[in-house]
């Protein structure tokens, strides 16, 4: 949990919540905004059309499919999705079975299907930096604040899943 100083107080006070970087989904849209300005100096095709709409819209259906049924498992236990909000439970059945992170699984499936369906070469390529700033700016932060806040019952849980896959 973020530790701060309250100038108004002569005691510490925990934030319960992580401090991650951005919000996860404005992350995803500040990348996609990014690829398609770098995509207007590509002038390269990028993918036969039976690929490019097949292919991406079975990563779109995957992308959205594990979304929904992650999200569902935080409403089942009363926990919230929002990163500035605190949690209140650790999630550990459904997808999070599989993937410590099935939300930004998720959000990574959409956005690299967005990509490949609209034909943004430069938007695909760029998934790779995506990938690092939601690792070291949301997930790795969101892991402290879990460890801190549940101790022992996440440490088992990460034990138990990878984090990606």
């Amino acid at each position: 949990m973020e530790r701060y100083s309250d100038p108004f107080d002569d005691f510490d006070v925990y934030e319960d919540r992580p401090n991650v970087i951005a919000r996860p989904p404005r992350i995803v849209l500040a990348f996609l905004a990014a690829g398609f300005v770098l995509d207007q100096f590509m002038l390269a095709p990028f993918l036969y059309e039976p690929v490019q709409y097949l292919g991406g819209a079975g990563l779109l259906i995957g992308g959205i499919a594990l979304m929904a049924a992650a999200m569902r498992r935080f409403r089942a236990v009363g926990t919230s999705i929002e990163t500035w909000r605190s949690s209140a439970a650790i999630v550990a059945d459904g997808p999070y079975a599989m993937t410590r992170n099935p939300l930004y699984v998720s959000l990574l499936l959409i956005y690299t299907a967005i990509g490949v369906i609209v034909n943004a070469p430069a938007v695909v390529a760029l998934l790779p930096v995506l990938f690092a700033v939601l690792h070291f700016g949301v997930v790795l932060r969101e892991e402290d604040y879990l460890e801190c806040k549940f101790d022992d019952s996440y440490l088992e849980y990460r034990q138990s899943v990878p984090r990606w896959f």
